[in-house]
């Protein structure tokens, strides 16, 4: 079994998200300015934040730890892991949610995401398939829109 930590998924996660971008892969053809690992770039003052948008962040939001119940040695691992979009647009906050024919909304993103995550095992031994469980809206303002997708999974410690 593979040994997986943290960083690992979350590299794979990001590796997955930018290669998809690269390839044109996403349906706009790579419009991501930004994806990297969340570092709480929203809990500033937006006026603080320097992001390139559209863009797309990742972090475990959570994870518990329980032991395998089925006489294996390893224990298993559920997680959530957070997949935040962002687009912003001076024609408002509908045309950051919706987008327009210069950006692709935070709709289309969070459609995207979905699309590319759901049901991949990012190429990771022992690391069960994505799945969707909850689309949340975290930040609207006048010409923001910030959505939060929650993919649980489970994968095996040794």
């Amino acid at each position: 079994m593979a040994n997986l930590t943290l960083i690992t998924i979350e590299d794979a996660l990001l590796a997955t998200l930018r290669e998809s971008a690269t390839l044109g892969l996403l349906k706009h053809g790579g419009y991501c300015r930004t994806i990297e690992s969340y570092g709480g770039q929203f809990e500033l003052a937006l006026d603080e934040v320097i992001v390139l948008y559209p863009c797309i962040f990742v972090a475990l939001a959570e994870e518990t730890i329980s032991p395998l119940t089925h006489g294996g040695d390893a224990d298993v691992s559920p997680s959530t892991w957070v997949v935040l979009v962002a687009d912003r647009n001076l024609r408002g906050n509908a045309a950051a949610r919706r987008g327009d024919v210069r950006s692709p909304g935070a709709y289309q993103m969070m459609d995207d995401a979905r699309d590319l995550l759901q049901g991949h095992t990012l190429g990771l031994t022992g690391f069960d398939p994505l799945q969707l469980t909850k689309r949340t809206a975290l930040l609207q303002q006048r010409d923001l829109a910030v959505y939060a997708l929650e993919f649980t999974t489970q994968y095996y410690l040794d």
